[in-house]
Order: C-alpha cells, then sequence, then structure tokens
C-alpha cells in the first residue's frame, strides 16, 4: 500500500484498476482516503467487476457502501 502511494505521488499512473474494491483495501477510511488522492492526481480507478462512475455523486455513494461492505 505504501508503494502505491509513493508511486502515485511520484505521478507514475493515469489509472488503478482493480478486480474488486476490496481487493484495494479491507478499510473504508483507507479506501475513500485512497480515492481522494487518486482524484487528487486525476488518475482514474477502475474496478473490473463492478461497475461504478466515481465521477459522479451516485457513483461516490456506490463507492463508499462497496467499501463499507468490503470492511
Amino acid at each position: 500500500m505504501q508503494r502505491l502511494i509513493s508511486d502515485v505521488d511520484k505521478d507514475k499512473f493515469q489509472a488503478i484498476l482493480v478486480w474488486k474494491i476490496s481487493r484495494l483495501s479491507r478499510n473504508m477510511l483507507d479506501t475513500l482516503a485512497l480515492l481522494d488522492k487518486f482524484e487528487e492526481y486525476e488518475i482514474k480507478f477502475i474496478s473490473y467487476s463492478e461497475n461504478f462512475d466515481t465521477s459522479s455523486p451516485i457513483g461516490k455513494l456506490v463507492v463508499q457502501l462497496m467499501a463499507s461492505i468490503a470492511e
């Protein structure tokens, strides 16, 4: 996780792809903090098996629900 954050800070990514949001983190606060960091660096977040758009309010709500369930 620390390596991912370090590489995000170095602007190494255009997108982050995960199988499910639960693979990103098992902690809802960590997941939301990472998603905020991705947004700050304009990195697109893609969950392969779950379809949501984090650029819309509904998409952000879905992500929060999924992160809560993953926890």
